[in-house]
């Protein structure tokens, strides 16, 4: 027969791993800039995106080589977080930055890595396997999250700490012109078919 106690104690760990997975689910990894024009260094950066505000101070972030624990740099009341190297430029947006030092990871592969990113306790909350032919590969575009797909942004060095660009989930550049008329006979005012 359960006693009153050990009952209290099942139901708040029933309750503690529903909350872990609500937040797990409301915490993402949303935007990852990793190979910018030129030399990485102090340009690359992981963009998280939550619910609502979080501390990330003491959560981790690994590549497919070296963990990383975030220390905050900058406080800013918002749902997006970057995760950013020493001496990166955060001026002008609008997210609470999270330091890892020299470099993130290992260095984010160029040609692909894996993400991985995790609670202070060393439980996962999201997984990416980037590729290159994602996009963003050298040409100053981030990658960003379109649902379950990624896409290269549209808009040159990302969208860290607002909104994706690719949010609509359009991808503007798979559209192809295969008709233009460009003066057709007769008049211009004239009603079209």
């Amino acid at each position: 027969m359960f006693n009153i106690l050990k009952l209290k104690k099942i139901l708040l760990m029933v309750c503690l791993l529903i909350f872990v997975e609500i937040v797990a689910a409301d915490t993402i990894i949303n935007e990852i800039m990793y190979n910018p024009e030129g030399n990485d260094n102090n340009k690359e950066f992981i963009e998280i995106l939550s619910e609502g505000y979080v501390n990330l101070t003491n959560y981790i972030i690994s590549d497919a080589s070296s963990n990383d624990t975030l220390i905050e740099l900058y406080h800013f009341n918002s749902n997006y977080s970057l995760i950013v190297e020493e001496e990166f430029n955060y001026s002008n947006i609008n997210a609470s930055i999270y330091s890892v030092g020299a470099t993130i990871g290992n260095n984010l592969g160029n040609k692909g890595d894996n993400i991985t990113f995790y609670y202070p306790n060393g439980s996962i909350i999201d997984y990416i396997n980037y590729l290159s032919s994602m996009g963003g590969d050298g040409d100053n575009y981030s990658i960003e999250r379109a649902g379950d797909n990624w896409i290269a942004s549209f808009i040159l060095g990302g969208t860290p700490g607002y909104k994706n660009s690719v949010s609509n989930n359009i991808n503007y550049s798979a559209i192809n012109l295969i008709e233009f008329l460009p003066n057709p006979h007769g008049d211009d005012d004239n009603p079209m078919p």
